[in-house]
């Protein structure tokens, strides 16, 4: 689940609406898909754009970040568990209109674990969370590895399934990023429980 900090005063005219901080949270069942549980929230940038507009994407359905080297994090409040950042430049079709639920696709994958002792004194975040220190964290897009139902791709093998499979499939295209997503995953049973992620911003960067 996504509980979001909105703050309207000091949104900038462009974009319509900022996001103070997102905390990201529930609780992660392995069992439920036999060892291989996840829970995570994707954004279509296709549907963002729609509702939000401005210059990012315009009329578009993709962001086009190829003027930029990677993504960084500005975390607020972590507690020790693993957790993936991924962009995908293809969107698998619906499967399942009720649920939204749709075909598995590549996804590009950076896991990192944040310190669970930075602000672990700050019991819960309220609205204002202007004094608290940051974690930064910088993503440069190569770093994203091409994944498939929680596995690295290894290219041999997709290729002796599919002979028109292309290797380029598996380099992330930053001119052509279609969606975004926050899981947190088992690890096929590594961890579980509740989990808590307070993120304040999620910004491409250049250096």
């Amino acid at each position: 689940m996504i509980e979001l900090e909105k703050d309207l005063v000091r949104a900038f005219s462009n974009l319509g609406l900022v996001v103070r901080w997102a905390h990201f949270f529930g609780t992660l069942d392995f069992t439920t898909l036999g060892g291989a549980g996840f829970a995570s929230q994707k954004i279509l940038f296709k549907d963002y754009l729609k509702e939000f507009g401005g210059p990012i994407g315009s009329q578009k359905e993709v962001l086009d970040l190829s003027s930029y080297d990677g993504l960084s994090l500005s975390i607020l409040k972590g507690d020790g568990n693993a957790y993936c950042l991924n962009l995908y430049n293809t969107i698998g079709e619906v499967v399942d209109p009720e649920t939204g639920k749709r075909e598995s696709v590549i996804e590009f994958k950076y896991s990192f674990t944040p310190d669970p002792s930075f602000n672990s004194e700050v019991a819960q975040l309220g609205g204002d969370s202007d004094n608290l220190a940051r974690s930064q964290v910088y993503i440069p897009f190569k770093d994203f590895l091409p994944y498939y139902r929680g596995r690295l791709v290894d290219a041999e093998i997709m290729l002796a399934r599919d002979p028109s499979f292309s290797s380029k499939s598996l380099i992330l295209d930053s001119s052509n990023i279609k969606a975004l997503s926050m899981m947190c995953q088992s690890g096929f049973g590594k961890q579980s429980g509740s989990f808590s992620l307070f993120l304040e911003s999620i910004f491409a960067y250049k250096n």
